[in-house]
């Protein structure tokens, strides 16, 4: 438990120090990519083309965690900000606000969902949605002027989460964003020390 709160806190200084804020409830789901091919020099990114049929469609890239196996989609026009020593996870913005965060710890403290859950709460002022399920639960709602979303996926060996916040005034701006962003997220094996 000790673990997952010295995680949470530095988060929220990494977060500290920028100008960000995350999302609320899931969003419309955006259409699924059609186009998938590898960026050069970089094993762990895909650059991923949305079909072309919605005008606002955007190009993602896939971010895939060597350490813990977690994967997640993002725009391609996000910054990657430098990525921690301990390969745990990154962070990416888009310097207008909206901040994400991909990360993962082992499980030292056998951490549950429920206690975890709980935790999470914490960051928030107020939650306006929240679900779970076997292994995962996800949050989401406001901290003052920021939409928070937080989607988490806790084993015996580790968790791995998703962060995302952006401002409240920019909604709908990064509705369908969040939302391509949220699905996408997927974990790497939780029942397993990295």
């Amino acid at each position: 438990m000790q673990r997952l709160i010295m995680i949470c806190a530095g988060l929220m200084l990494l977060l500290a120090g920028c100008k960000t804020t995350t999302s609320q409830p899931a969003p419309p789901i955006a259409p699924k990519p059609q186009v998938i091919k590898e960026s050069p020099g970089t094993p762990k990114m895909r650059t991923t083309t949305a079909s072309p049929a919605p005008a606002a469609a955007k190009s993602y890239a896939h971010y895939v965690n060597a350490r813990y196996g977690f994967s997640v989609q993002y725009p391609r026009s996000f910054r990657a900000e430098p990525p921690p020593v301990n390969g745990d996870g990154q962070a990416f913005d888009d310097g207008q606000g909206f901040k994400m965060i991909a990360s993962a710890s082992n499980n030292i403290d056998d951490t549950n969902l429920a206690a975890a859950m709980q935790k999470q709460m914490e960051g928030f002022g107020e939650v306006t949605y929240k679900a779970r399920g076997k292994n995962w639960f996800v949050l989401s709602g406001y901290n003052g002027s920021k939409i928070l979303y937080e989607k988490t996926y806790i084993g015996k060996g580790s968790i791995h989460g998703l962060y995302l916040e952006y401002p409240a005034t920019a909604k709908t701006k990064y509705d369908d964003i969040v939302t391509r962003i949220a699905r996408s997220f997927k974990p790497g094996n939780v029942e397993e020390f990295h």
